[in-house]
């Protein structure tokens, strides 16, 4: 009889939960909330991959190294584009309070695929997204430019159209974009490199260990990349007045 009763108060609540209904046997509200993937999540979520990609850490501790307003960003993961760390993923008091990025999250804040505009929540879990997808610059909204937040870190993964120069030493790299390099290190070891402009000026920012602990914030895969993009502009000079005679 009394599991008869609980699956009636199961099915009650089944039926009723999208607009709301009590629940028979404790009177709790239960019902889905539609949380939508907003632009401070979205802003949010591009902040700790750039701070990945540049301290070439797994883990970001969130709360203490980009302090957001609130802990919302925790529901990024019912996206599954963020992960947190330790043995309680469903909890959002968080253990040790890192967090990472998915490979999911990365394609979706470099703008290569599409997630669902809101999810289903209830007791902080979830129980269905919505049909109508969106993108990172719609997450964004007009009031936010999606490549002045990425700056030197946007990617489209273009594909390469030129030969590059061969490798000094053991040293490589391949052009995602503009900003944006593949260096290769020894045991074929990929670091991102990439630089903003800032003023008349160039801020490189490099994932090896070398760049991290340089005071002048330098490695051979920034100087290499810098030569490279130097020679770049002198040939092309010349042969634009080659073409002027």
């Amino acid at each position: 009889m009394e599991n008869n009763t609980l699956q009636e108060a199961k099915k009650i609540i089944d039926d009723g939960i999208k607009k709301g209904v009590r629940c028979p046997c404790c009177n709790q509200l239960c019902k889905l909330y539609h949380t939508a993937l907003r632009a401070n999540n979205a802003i949010l979520l591009i902040a700790i991959y750039k701070l990945q990609i540049s301290s070439g850490r797994e883990w970001v501790h969130i709360l203490n190294e980009l302090n957001p307003n609130n802990g919302d960003y925790a529901k990024l993961r019912h996206w599954g584009l963020l992960k947190p760390r330790g043995d309680a993923p469903e909890k959002d008091v968080k253990s040790s309070g890192y967090w990472s990025i998915t490979e999911k999250g990365k394609k979706f804040v470099l703008g290569q695929i599409l997630v669902p505009s809101y999810v289903y929540l209830f007791n902080n879990k979830k129980y269905g997204e919505s049909e109508t997808m969106t993108d990172i610059k719609s997450s964004l909204g007009k009031k936010f430019s999606w490549r002045e937040l990425m700056g030197g870190y946007l990617s489209e993964f273009k594909a390469q159209t030129e030969t590059l120069p061969r490798p000094v030493s053991q040293f490589g790299f391949y052009q995602l974009d503009e900003n944006h390099f593949i260096a290769t290190g020894r045991n074929n070891k990929k670091y991102n490199v990439a630089f903003t402009v800032i003023g008349i000026g160039k801020k490189w920012t490099c994932e090896c260990e070398a760049y991290r602990f340089s005071l002048k914030k330098t490695c051979k895969h920034i100087q290499q990349i810098q030569k490279y993009l130097k020679e770049k502009g002198v040939a092309e000079e010349l042969k634009a007045q080659t073409n002027l005679i």
